[in-house]
């Protein structure tokens, strides 16, 4: 699953918008483990982890992939042809929302 946030910088939770801590606790709440959830924002990248590194392997836990703009900006091209890979299997991508939390 991936989850568009609007905020993700450490100064930036208070501000009324959906943060990126906010999703993961969510998250959390909801039945998923440390290990199901990577954040990917310029201050925090859990896909660079050795054991995140191939989203498509049997092994990997990774479910969900919390991030602000990478997509609409672009990442590294490695990093970016494998998330694409991913994501194009993903049924349930989704944009958070002040009103979905």
């Amino acid at each position: 699953m991936l989850v568009q946030v609007e905020r993700t910088g450490a100064d930036q939770r208070a501000s009324g918008f959906i943060h990126a801590d906010d999703v993961k606790e969510w998250l959390l709440t909801a039945g998923f483990d440390e290990a199901e959830i990577a954040i990917k924002t310029a201050e925090q990248n859990d896909l660079s982890q050795p054991e995140n590194q191939d989203l498509l392997s049997p092994t990997n836990r990774v479910r969900a992939i919390i991030t602000k703009s990478a997509l609409q900006e672009g990442w590294d091209s490695h990093a970016s042809a494998r998330f694409r890979a991913a994501m194009s299997s993903c049924t349930f991508c989704v944009s958070a929302s002040a009103s979905a939390l």
